[in-house]
């Protein structure tokens, strides 16, 4: 008995190591939200589900631009095709913009990282989204940044209600 004790806790130990390089994890937690997604020339080793294609979505800097804010990436070449980084004016506080977002409209962004804590928040538009559920996230994010304060040059919701109005297509192509 000691024998087959002894051979379990050793398996036991080498299973562990092995997930442990592949970086596998295992949680009782179910996950809340699966990415399938492909994204179109980016990038080509992104994990899909069949017949599943979710194109860029640059419909979300359409709205920051239209909102007259910056978007943390400044070179549009190499914006990411899964969030658009927002950077909140001078003296608005991206952390409790987000808050205030969330508590209002259950609405979820990403926090700025790093040196960009509190200066900015991250609008995630990949997985499981299409245009009508970007739109609600835009307004949410709109109706937010008006009742913080933040001067606004334009709308954001319009401006990609226009955008997708010019570019029809399906989100998930077959």
């Amino acid at each position: 008995m000691r024998l087959l004790m002894k051979s379990v806790t050793t398996a036991g130990i080498a299973a562990s190591a092995l997930l442990g390089l592949a970086s596998v994890t295992f949680t009782p937690t179910p996950a809340e939200a699966v990415v399938y997604c492909q994204y179109v020339d980016y990038p080509p080793s992104c994990v899909a589900r069949a017949g599943v294609v979710l194109r860029p979505r640059p419909v979300a800097r359409a709205a920051v631009r239209a909102w007259g804010l910056p978007t943390q990436c400044a070179d549009e070449r190499v914006h990411s095709p899964v969030l658009t980084g927002v950077v909140t004016p001078i003296g608005v506080d991206a952390d409790a913009l987000r808050r205030t977002i969330h508590d209002r409209f259950d609405l979820s962004l990403g926090a700025g990282l790093g040196k960009l804590k509190g200066r900015m928040f991250r609008i995630g538009h990949l997985g499981d989204s299409n245009d009508l559920t970007l739109m609600a996230a835009l307004a949410g994010v709109e109706m937010g940044l008006k009742l913080a304060g933040v001067p606004l040059a334009g709308s954001g919701v319009s401006a990609a209600m226009e955008f997708f109005a010019a570019t029809h297509s399906p989100t998930l192509e077959p």
